[in-house]
């Protein structure tokens, strides 16, 4: 038990020794600068015509879903749906009801 966890000692400190020798020697552009930076990456689903990230209405009468790079309304009961965005520009994705249920808010990448 003893020899494994010494191992794993020690391959941990060589790894962040090797991090910081590698950002020293100027192998990642960020620590050129300080190391501020973060990059975030959003990569929405792939468009389709299967309803995607359902979210309920607060009054529980209808669904928000997105479908085909839009937002969509549907009625539980009767299966209709009204197509409430659409953008040739844009993908719209991740629907949410406002609290009041008088607004959607989503996610529009161009």
């Amino acid at each position: 038990m003893r020899k494994p966890l010494l191992l794993a000692a020690t391959i941990a400190i060589v790894a962040t020794g090797a991090v910081d020798v590698l950002a020293q020697a100027g192998r990642y552009p960020a620590s050129q600068h300080g190391g501020n930076y973060m990059h975030n990456f959003y990569f929405p689903p792939a468009p389709s015509s299967t309803p995607w990230a359902p979210t309920w209405a607060p009054d529980g009468e209808s669904l928000a879903v997105s479908m085909s790079g839009s937002i969509w309304r549907v009625d539980p009961d009767t299966g209709i749906a009204d197509e409430l965005t659409y953008s040739p520009d844009a993908y719209h994705s991740s629907p949410d009801w406002s609290p009041d249920g008088r607004w959607i808010v989503y996610t529009a990448d161009y």
